[in-house]
């Protein structure tokens, strides 16, 4: 099985640090969000060419970090979401006649 998506980078639209609980935006990203162009250390590669994923792969590896493990951890939430949700997405679904 060969899955293809595509991956829209969102950012908070209020930065992390300090740390706020009681400040969604400081860590949820919604309808309000900061694309990566608003970003100065993404905007960096963004602005040189560079896809959103390129660019956060570059700022990572000029890091010193291992990009391709947070792609990893990333398509490992994705995937425990999906099954963690997948019996509420049946029953969902039971209701229509055409799936």
């Amino acid at each position: 099985m060969i899955v293809i998506c595509n991956i829209f980078y969102r950012f908070c639209p209020v930065n992390y640090y300090p740390f706020d609980a009681e400040n969604k935006d400081k860590y949820v990203v919604g309808d309000d969000y900061t694309p990566i162009w608003e970003i100065p250390s993404l905007n960096k590669y963004y602005s040189q060419g560079f896809t959103a994923k390129q660019s956060l792969y570059q700022y990572l590896e000029d890091m010193g970090k291992d990009p391709t493990s947070v792609f990893d951890d990333i398509d490992s939430t994705i995937r425990e979401v999906y099954l963690s949700k997948l019996k509420k997405m049946r029953e969902s679904l039971s209701q229509y006649h055409n799936r």
